[in-house]
């Protein structure tokens, strides 16, 4: 009598150990969303594309390829005789997260590093067309170092890439020229910042992220057009930033997703043995 009961005891002890051991992993998991999660990095040229483009009555054609140039500007022109714009297509190859819903990205943050500014307002819009970065250097007067490591093949007109005009020189058109608004990009910018001085700028893109992830991750994902308007009145005004072929990794356009991973099978079944191991101990507890 007094062994079945010291077993019975012993026995009660150890499961109840097991279940307090369980049941710390079962709040460890269901705490975790709570905190954030993983955090996803994605920069350098081989997974993003940057190219300018850029419409001038004086200079350039409106069909010069800008893609290769280690530098991106962003400006617009409000001089009515001399009219020059310049935006800024940007895109990252999206990485396969393990999501069990695309709001399980708790944020998502763009990252520029600006080498020169005056006063302006960044803008940036999800684009709604596919398009090439090409790798000239936009016109012959472009200084060589400022095409970088990977680019400056050439300048003018590249058959296949992006300009003002099109989205692939020699076959396809913006719905748009310079592709904003339209059928090119969204109406109303994702995200706005106010440019003062040369710093890193930060830009909150969670929501077009959920879209894209929400939509077969890269299916739909074209990137974004950036433009600068001005803020002060007084030309030039705008912004230039490091490009993805800029020479320095630290100071290339960077995107973090923070996202709370879909939980493994190791992690499901632990929490169904610590509920049954649970429920199991308070049964045996009241009986």
């Amino acid at each position: 009598m007094k062994l079945a009961l010291h077993y019975t005891q012993s026995g009660d002890k150890k499961m109840k150990r097991c279940a307090i051991a369980l049941a710390a992993l079962f709040a460890c998991a269901l705490c975790a969303p709570l905190s954030g999660g993983v955090v996803a990095t994605v920069t350098g040229p081989d997974d993003t594309q940057c190219a300018m483009i850029l419409q001038d009555n004086n200079l350039y054609t409106g069909h010069d390829n800008w893609g290769g140039r280690s530098f991106a500007n962003a400006y617009d022109s409000n001089d009515p005789v001399y009219v020059s714009s310049a935006h800024v297509l940007l895109r990252f190859d999206l990485p396969s997260l393990s999501l069990s819903d695309p709001d399980d990205i708790v944020a998502a943050t763009l990252t520029l590093h600006a080498s020169s500014s005056t006063g302006s307002t960044l803008q940036l819009y999800r684009l709604l067309e596919s398009w090439e970065e090409g790798t000239g250097s936009g016109a012959s007067s472009v200084y060589a170092s400022e095409t970088g490591g990977t680019g400056g093949t050439g300048f003018g007109p590249q058959d296949g890439a992006c300009d003002w005009y099109d989205r692939y020189h020699g076959s396809t058109a913006w719905s748009v020229p310079g592709a904003v608004g339209g059928g090119s990009s969204l109406a109303d910018p994702s995200a706005v910042y106010t440019v003062t001085a040369e710093h890193t700028i930060l830009m909150d893109v969670t929501q077009d992220l959920r879209y894209w992830y929400a939509n077969g991750t890269n299916s739909l994902n074209y990137g974004w057009v950036i433009t600068s308007q001005d803020t002060d009145g007084e030309w030039p005004a705008g912004i230039r930033f490091h490009s993805d072929d800029y020479i320095y990794p630290s100071y290339q356009p960077a995107l973090a997703i923070d996202y709370v991973p879909e939980p493994s099978a190791f992690v499901v079944w632990s929490l169904v043995g610590a509920l049954g191991i649970s429920v199991a101990w308070w049964r045996r507890r009241a009986a």
